[in-house]
């Protein structure tokens, strides 16, 4: 025979989901947010022609965290507006 949960073991139940939900983002954070209409992104080459500097050197950017990237598929990416606050922080 099959015994009955009692009260106080339900809530203590209920009492840890709760407690376990309350760590969990909310689902909205977990979207990632879209970027501005404008944004526009470069890859290595376009930024090696631009700036007139070597792949070595955006690389050295790359690991002194200067520039920020993303990479994508194996290709290394580069907002417009990261580069252009990079040139005007002078980093």
């Amino acid at each position: 025979m099959k015994e009955i949960p009692t009260p106080q073991y339900l809530q203590e139940i209920v009492n840890l989901l709760y407690h376990i939900l309350m760590k969990m983002p909310h689902p909205a954070d977990l979207i990632p947010k879209p970027l501005p209409p404008e944004t526009h992104w470069l890859d290595n080459q376009d930024l090696m022609q631009l700036l007139h500097v070597s792949d070595r050197t955006l690389q050295r950017w790359r690991a002194e965290s200067k520039l920020p990237f993303s990479k994508i598929n194996g290709k290394i990416w580069y907002l417009e507006n990261d580069v252009n606050q990079m040139l005007k922080d002078g980093r």
